[in-house]
């Protein structure tokens, strides 16, 4: 069985934040996905899910 998955991100940028760095820190765990900015929130979705999996460190 073959089953898609799609990962969605929203983040809300507040006025002291710097969305470029934002931006950075989500390219960083999921370097492929597509981000929508705009002045008050980025989001974007990927169905790459075995790329993103591998960014992120669980401690245990």
């Amino acid at each position: 069985m073959n089953q898609k998955t799609t990962i969605q991100i929203f983040c809300a940028i507040n006025p002291s934040e710097d969305p470029d760095k934002i931006k950075t820190a989500v390219n960083n765990i999921f370097p492929e996905i597509e981000l929508d900015v705009s002045e008050t929130e980025i989001s974007g979705k990927t169905n790459n899910f075995s790329t993103s999996i591998s960014n992120i460190q669980i401690n245990t």
